[in-house]
């Protein structure tokens, strides 16, 4: 099991109506326990707050809560662990942490994931810039 070098004492779930990404504040913790850093990083950083930076895009309105849940990211996950982790992730959204590079290759070979578009590619660079100047 891995060890988690933060606030163990944070409790996300203490609110009734809280937003979704809170929730999933409190799942990334649960993944740290059950899989380790590296798939929690890339489950709450690589895939949903990517995604709410998205939707953010698209409904400004949600714009309020990117303070707040960057926040919450850094209030779990060190710096140092932020750092590596935006340094060397490469490929966002659920694939980006539940399958290795060989394993997505794999899947692209048979068909099951089409072939990357150079405008999805350098949207999840901007992406990821997006995120280092929000957690970093």
């Amino acid at each position: 099991m891995a060890q988690r070098t933060t606030n163990d004492s944070r409790n996300f779930d203490t609110m009734t109506d809280q937003p979704k990404w809170r929730r999933q504040c409190t799942a990334a913790i649960g993944i740290i326990d059950g899989h380790g850093i590296n798939a929690a990083l890339g489950y709450l950083v690589g895939e949903k707050f990517s995604d709410f930076l998205s939707a953010v895009d698209y409904d400004p309105s949600l714009a309020g809560d990117v303070p707040a849940f960057a926040q919450a990211i850094k209030s779990i996950f060190t710096s140092s662990q932020l750092r590596t982790y935006l340094a060397h992730v490469h490929r966002l959204g659920p694939l980006g942490h539940t399958a290795t590079d060989e394993q997505f290759e794999a899947l692209r070979a048979a068909g099951v994931v089409e072939e990357e578009d150079p405008d999805d590619q350098l949207h999840d660079v901007i992406r990821i810039e997006q995120m280092k100047k929000l957690l970093l």
